[in-house]
């Protein structure tokens, strides 16, 4: 219908000179792509247009020319061509994947919904330049002076920041899942919510000034990073910075428990020793665990120096495994402070069903019940035989189930020092003094139940009262 139109205001324009079909055709065409389109908000159509410096609006052709002056310039090394100067410019949603940038001035530029995924701008100075909701991904940014910049929300996703200046600039929201921020200066950077996640901070300064004339005048502040709910940790993160930044705002972070170190554990130690004197006892607990998990890991991989023949490997392996069964498992290194009384409830419960399996079993031992003194006749707890009714079986059989409940019971508390016995306690309970012993294979379940039972409940003591894994690091 519209190209129908269209094809009648050409006949109606031209008269008797109108062209033939082929030329009415491009004709139609060429008015119809003059039509309004809905643009989007990225730089990839011919009517993005860009302030610079000093206001005045230039097209996407001339910001190529100036690129590729700025190329000349770094290729001859400043004899040719002309440094890129986007200071004070706006460049919103520009559309610069891959674009060499290096050394370029970009100052106070406002660069927000841009996309510079995999642009080179090492060493450029982007002081208190706006990119809020900008895709930095992979982007070389090694030495980039980003002091006081502006990067809420950024997509940054493995980005180099390799000695990159970063002092308070605005980070909250961004992803920095997997970026490099070796050496960097952070003093002052607001980082709340932001991820963190594989990233890695060798070496990494977040808080105290960095050296005179590294950077601009705003890294000579001391004031700490911020990472309140910043999510840390990773698979392959690194957690190795100068100093720490603000302790409050790290108890706050997430992923705490999965923080890693390359070769030097000073920095979680440190952390460890801060969130301890700061009363942060849950966050204390995390780092314990991240370290001694990560001590376990270069036992169990032969990366530790003591484990330079083959018995030192297998020792130290050996130390690896047990360290896992008797502290890993059952406590997380003291992470898990009631797991040790849950595990306790699921060994009552499942030697409770063994027990009463046993009950039914011939030549399994069992539980015998003995009434007043000892020398009295034992009575065999058991199941089996015959019975003339259901009602008479259901009853026999949740006596059986009760008396392996409670003997289940006083094993798992049959400890006690002087007065302090708590299986005693348990019998004490009834009106009717008796004792329930086991003999044959029930009795050796009992002892292994009693043993694992003692040490559960002595290591859950020992966590909950104490700091009793300080000693392994």
């Amino acid at each position: 219908m519209r190209s129908t139109l269209l094809m009648f205001v050409v006949e109606a324009t031209y008269g008797a000179a109108a062209p033939v079909a082929g030329e009415r055709l491009c004709i139609v065409q060429a008015i119809s792509d003059q039509r309004p389109q809905i643009r989007s908000i990225y730089a990839d159509t011919a009517n993005w247009r860009w302030q610079d410096q000093w206001g005045r609006l230039r097209t996407r052709g001339e910001l190529t020319r100036v690129l590729k002056q700025h190329e000349i310039w770094l290729s001859t090394g400043g004899s040719l061509g002309v440094r890129a100067n986007f200071a004070h410019a706006t460049l919103r949603a520009a559309k610069l994947t891959g674009a060499q940038l290096r050394g370029a001035i970009l100052d106070s530029a406002n660069l927000d919904h841009a996309i510079l995924d995999r642009a080179d701008l090492t060493g450029t100075s982007l002081v208190g330049t706006k990119l809020d909701d900008a895709k930095l991904r992979y982007a070389h940014l090694e030495g980039a002076d980003l002091s006081g910049a502006s990067l809420i929300g950024d997509s940054m996703v493995g980005a180099f920041l390799n000695r990159a200046g970063l002092c308070e600039a605005d980070l909250r929201d961004a992803d920095l899942y997997g970026a490099n921020l070796s050496y960097a200066v952070l003093t002052g950077a607001r980082l709340w919510s932001a991820d963190l996640r594989d990233a890695i901070l060798v070496d990494t300064r977040l808080s105290g000034s960095s050296a005179a004339g590294q950077m601009s005048a705003r890294c000579a502040s001391p004031t700490p990073a911020e990472l309140f709910h910043a999510r840390l940790g990773g698979i392959e993160n690194a957690f190795e910075p100068v100093d720490l930044g603000n302790i409050r705002s790290l108890a706050s972070a997430s992923g705490l428990p999965e923080l890693r170190y390359d070769s030097d554990p000073g920095a979680l130690v440190q952390l460890k020793k801060a969130f301890q004197e700061g009363g942060f006892r849950r966050q204390e607990r995390d780092i314990t665990y991240a370290l001694l998990r990560a001590q376990t890991a270069e036992l169990l991989t032969g990366s530790n120096p003591d484990s330079s023949n083959i018995v030192g490997r297998a020792s130290m392996r050996l130390q690896g495994g047990l360290r896992i069964l008797l502290l890993d498992y059952p406590a997380k290194y003291g992470r898990a402070v009631n797991r040790p009384l849950v595990l306790i409830l699921l060994l009552w419960v499942g030697a409770t069903l063994l027990y009463f399996v046993t009950s039914h079993l011939s030549g399994a031992g069992g539980l015998f019940l003995v009434y007043g003194k000892v020398s009295s006749p034992p009575m065999h707890v058991e199941a089996s035989g015959r019975v003339p009714t259901l009602r008479r079986r259901l009853d026999l059989e949740g006596r059986v189930f009760a008396y392996c409940a409670l003997f289940s019971l006083m094993t798992t508390f049959n400890y006690g020092f002087r007065e302090l016995d708590f299986g005693k306690w348990i019998r004490n309970i009834f009106p009717v003094e008796f004792d329930l012993q086991a003999k044959g294979l029930t009795r050796t379940v009992a002892g292994l139940q009693a043993l694992v039972s003692l040490y559960l409940f002595a290591l859950w003591v020992l966590n909950y009262f104490g700091r009793p894994f300080d000693s392994l690091m």
